[in-house]
């Protein structure tokens, strides 16, 4: 089974990122709170280093401290 199988996917922006650490946060459209982010869930195949601002597609699920991501990739038309 999938790790994103039972999460909800949108399309957002990185809002933070601390790249020492691997963490971060994402603000996407129609979500009502920023959903969390680690490193491990980051979709790097192409060397991706993740800035403030990109534009990202994520999958997330509702955790015990809020919205955490299962996955995260640029989303499509990002250089």
């Amino acid at each position: 089974m999938s790790r994103t199988s039972d999460a909800s996917h949108a399309t957002g922006r990185v809002v933070r990122w601390d790249a020492p650490e691997g963490v971060g946060a994402v603000v996407a459209h129609g979500v009502p709170s920023e959903i969390a982010v680690s490193a491990d869930v980051v979709d790097d195949v192409e060397g991706w280093d993740v800035e403030v601002g990109d534009l990202v597609a994520v999958a997330y699920v509702s955790g015990e401290h809020g919205l955490r991501a299962t996955s995260l990739r640029r989303a499509d038309g990002e250089e």
